[in-house]
């Protein structure tokens, strides 16, 4: 594992995750959802993941003493797909992805104050 890692480009994981979640939203474009939802509205949140020193020592997180990263998602609100995600460092402040995300007009964002 740790040598299928080293030696291979993240990009085609990236490149897989954009495929995936463009066919899990193609799945459930006409399902219903919420009428009191409105038509274009996202859920964002970040969650720390737990990984292997080990394995990971790049991923050393301080205040865990293990290493860590951070999952930044948006979930959409029709169909409960994902539809953008980023992963960063465990300590990367949830609030600068906000920067990074997709923004789409007229939409709804909901996110905890973490």
């Amino acid at each position: 594992m740790a040598y299928a890692n080293r030696h291979r480009d993240w990009r085609l994981f990236q490149a897989l995750a954009q495929i995936l979640m463009r066919r899990a939203a193609r799945l459930y474009q006409d399902d219903r959802f919420d009428p009191d939802l409105p038509q274009v509205a996202f859920a964002l949140d970040s969650s720390i993941i737990s990984l292997s020193l080990n394995l990971f020592p790049w991923g050393y997180y301080a205040r865990s003493k293990q290493a860590a990263l951070k999952l930044h998602l948006m979930l959409s609100l029709q169909g409960n797909v994902p539809a953008w995600a980023a992963i960063t460092e465990a300590h990367f402040p949830a609030m600068k992805i906000l920067d990074q995300i997709p923004v789409a007009l007229g939409a709804y964002y909901v996110m905890d104050r973490g």
